[in-house]
């Protein structure tokens, strides 16, 4: 019975010790996500919401006349929690799925193959060095890619360094979503109006080209 007893003890201190390591890190890592997101109401319109104890902070506003999302993003397949922060502008007129994301990332293989679409080139070398493809309409995304201001916005985003933008993603719907996703810790002290500002610039020319 007492070998029993200390056993018992051991193992619930085992899990008390685990409990606290997951809580710990868990609580850090919304620590650093509200860094991230705290001083968007200083230059953008809208509101943070700081989360909870267990929910992640998010900013929701607007962007010239779309509505925009700055919230945390995973590209786990595991749902292992967020790495990323996805700033996202709503648009109807998006007319297929695509992802496109930077060809220099190690990342850039698990952003794909949580995709459910296959990969395409776009014929057109200064994009195709750049980013990987996926799309629901290879032809209807390649128009759309073969845009002059389309190119231009895109090697804007993705001709940073590699601790800039790690993927841009586009889903239809009712509304129509448009999604720029960036490492969190490429912004230690938060995002600044100087880095998210021509990056919305950037996304809002997109969606709007050829429309």
């Amino acid at each position: 019975m007492g070998t029993t007893l200390i056993v018992t003890l051991i193992v619930i201190a085992i899990n008390v010790l685990v409990i606290g390591f997951v809580w710990i890190m868990h609580s850090g890592e919304l620590a650093d996500y509200r860094a991230v997101l705290e001083a968007l109401p200083t230059f953008l319109s809208g509101e943070l919401a700081r989360g909870g104890l267990l929910s992640y902070p998010s900013f929701r506003g607007s962007y010239k006349d779309c509505p925009l999302t700055i919230t945390p993003y995973s590209t786990s397949r595991y749902n292992t929690g967020p790495d990323m922060v996805g700033i996202c502008l709503e648009s109807p007129a998006l007319r297929a799925a695509l992802r496109v994301v930077r060809k220099d990332s190690l990342r850039s293989g698990v952003a794909l193959g949580l995709w459910p679409f296959g990969t395409f080139t776009a014929g057109d070398p200064d994009i195709d060095k750049l980013v990987r493809l996926s799309s629901s309409d290879e032809e209807l995304a390649r128009a759309w890619l073969s845009a002059p201001e389309v190119k231009e916005q895109l090697r804007r985003l993705f001709s940073l360094p590699d601790d800039g933008f790690l993927l841009l993603e586009l889903k239809p719907g009712s509304p129509g979503r448009a999604r720029l996703v960036m490492p969190r810790h490429s912004m230690p002290g938060g995002i600044s109006r100087e880095r998210l500002l021509p990056a919305l610039q950037a996304l809002y020319a997109l969606i709007h080209a050829g429309s």
